[in-house]
């Protein structure tokens, strides 16, 4: 069973709700009560119960059928094997760190393995220690086998620190320091900037745009200057004239101060080329670019790698591939194979329009 950490209010329901399927109080087929009624008897929102139900779903604890509302599944079969995956310093609302919590979810690929999911806010792990409690938390869970990291950034201290686990560590993605190859690490690394530069410029050119900016996050972290490296070369191969642009370093404090990161997409804005015909948001979040310049997109062509949102075109990535590199790597470890080395597996994309 996949247990998910629930955020907030919806905490309590979530924990009430899902001991109740356990213990068998709530049986396979019965159907739950009511959002409406769930709401009063809880004393909360329709909407915090809604997303408690949601969290529930996803654990396969329940189903919701038409007309029926939300049946209970009854208890899940649990494994003996176990994930524990930490999702550490993301954004909640991250699209990507939706697409990796899939790997924890009781899907075709790991329907086998228990695990438990831990969602660690930015502003959360700019706590002094917290690495440190929550790897601790990681290896007194009963019945995880190994340890699977989703990480913004982790500097080396944090990295050494987690090898030093008595269970195993994947990381997935890499870091801002670059890949450190003289570790005994596991990283599973989505190799998106081989493919995502030249569609996104493909598809600007198709529609007449010539003289392209792209806006990026830091250039100084490592897979923005991959990014950046190969758009630039994409871009020469096509005849079109690229003015990359990023988003300075900023600090943990400036990350979660939105006026700050408005302040310095305005800075960046403002340094767009008045000739320019097309803009590419290279992982940058549409939503921060439309606060600060709301008629920005509407009179240049635009298309994202990292929209969420269907409001401008993006690319939608197909992550099989990716979650079954995790899953092939969980099976070599149970299988006692040695898993450490940097796995790069190749997405595909297609272009999404609104």
């Amino acid at each position: 069973m996949t247990e998910i950490i629930a955020q907030g209010k919806s905490e309590h329901v979530v924990k009430v709700l899902r001991r109740d399927i356990l213990e068998g109080k709530c049986p396979a087929g019965m159907p739950l009560k009511s959002i409406r009624t769930l709401a009063s008897d809880f004393g909360v929102g329709r909407q915090v119960v809604y997303s408690a139900l949601q969290i529930l779903e996803k654990e396969q604890l329940i189903k919701s059928q038409p007309r029926r509302g939300y049946i209970a599944r009854g208890r899940p079969i649990v494994s003996s094997r176990g994930i524990y995956f930490l999702a550490f310093g993301i954004n909640e609302d991250h699209h990507y760190l939706n697409k990796l919590l899939k790997i924890t979810y009781p899907v075709d690929l790991f329907r086998d393995y228990n695990s438990m999911t831990r969602i660690i806010s930015k502003q959360d792990a700019a706590v002094p220690g917290m690495w440190e409690h929550e790897l601790h938390r990681a290896e007194q869970a009963h019945g995880a086998d190994f340890l699977i990291v989703a990480a913004s950034t982790l500097p080396r201290p944090q990295i050494e620190l987690a090898l030093k686990l008595s269970k195993p560590v994947i990381f997935l993605g890499d870091f801002s320091s670059g890949c450190y190859s003289d570790l005994p690490i596991c990283q599973v690394v989505e190799n998106s900037s081989i493919q995502s530069p030249p569609l996104c410029l493909d598809y600007l050119q198709s529609h007449g745009c010539r003289k392209i900016a792209m806006l990026t996050f830091s250039e100084q972290d490592y897979y923005n200057r991959i990014f950046i490296e190969r758009a630039g070369r994409a871009a020469g191969e096509r005849g079109l004239r690229l003015n990359a642009l990023s988003l300075p370093k900023l600090s943990i404090q400036e990350s979660l101060d939105q006026e700050v990161i408005n302040a310095r997409y305005r800075q960046l804005i403002e340094k767009i080329p008045s000739d320019a015909d097309g803009l590419l948001l290279g992982g940058v979040h549409y939503p921060w670019v439309k606060a600060v310049a709301p008629d920005l997109t509407s009179r240049i062509r635009t298309i994202s790698t990292g929209a969420h949102l269907n409001e401008i075109p993006h690319l939608e990535s197909d992550f099989t591939p990716f979650y079954q590199k995790v899953h092939d790597l969980c099976e070599d470890y149970m299988n006692g194979c040695n898993i450490a080395g940097r796995h790069v597996v190749d997405l595909k994309y297609r272009i999404i329009e609104p």
